[in-house]
């Protein structure tokens, strides 16, 4: 299903991960926060994408967004690449964190202490008919980004909303891998219950000369160099 266009996207898989997989209409499940924001169709409409990376995809409904949105400008060859463990975060497993509800545990469909997440990920991508735009890469952040940075992939759009305690370092490592005049999106920026997000955004940009935009607990930082 997937149609990989050059042999980068192809060595991020043995095999294609979606092959024999059967959609389940009755499990689709793409609840998301905040994951049709307006500000992904200005960002895409502006950068035109040829790769985007997104580092936290839960059930992937952003990504899903975002691989529609592409379909819609005509951006048809358009890869989005979709970093996370699919592993829960630690407020998932310790029912902590300002906006986490205990329920959410019940979404991770933990068998034999195992979270089972990543399939209703997959099960989404495949119900939607999107495989040939979104491709997972299971993976924390940090490995997921030295493997994209020694095959030579990078992005023009990437959106970082992966673990908030991971984030300063998620702004440098995926920096390096935004191409010029490509935008890095940052979830999450100006909550009041996610003051860290706002410190690390506000650190960074300390250290570059950047463009800003913001729009609804969202940051856009536009690479110039």
């Amino acid at each position: 299903m997937l149609k990989f266009n050059s042999e980068k996207f192809l060595s991020l898989h043995t095999s294609d991960p979606y092959e024999d997989w059967l959609a389940d209409e009755t499990e689709v499940d793409t609840q998301g926060w905040f994951s049709t924001a307006p500000i992904f169709e200005t960002l895409i409409k502006e950068t035109k994408p040829k790769i985007i990376i997104e580092v936290g995809t839960w059930k992937g409904a952003s990504a899903i967004h975002m691989a529609e949105l592409c379909q819609k400008h005509s951006l048809l060859d358009t890869k989005i690449i979709c970093v996370d463990t699919w592993l829960g975060s630690y407020e998932h497993f310790l029912d902590l964190g300002p906006q986490c509800d205990p329920s959410w545990r019940n979404d991770l469909k933990i068998t034999h202490g195992y979270p089972q997440l990543y399939y209703t990920f997959i099960n989404n991508v495949v119900s939607k008919k999107l495989t040939n735009f979104i491709i997972p890469l299971p993976l924390p952040s940090n490995t997921a980004a030295k493997v994209l940075e020694t095959k030579g992939i990078t992005a023009d759009l990437i959106y970082l909303d992966g673990d908030h305690s991971n984030l300063a370092s998620d702004i440098n490592n995926y920096w390096f891998l935004l191409n010029r005049n490509g935008t890095l999106l940052i979830d999450d920026y100006g909550d009041e219950n996610w003051l860290s997000v706002t410190e690390d955004v506000a650190d960074f940009l300390l250290t570059t000369n950047a463009e800003t935009t913001i729009e609804r607990h969202k940051i856009a930082i536009k690479r110039k160099q």
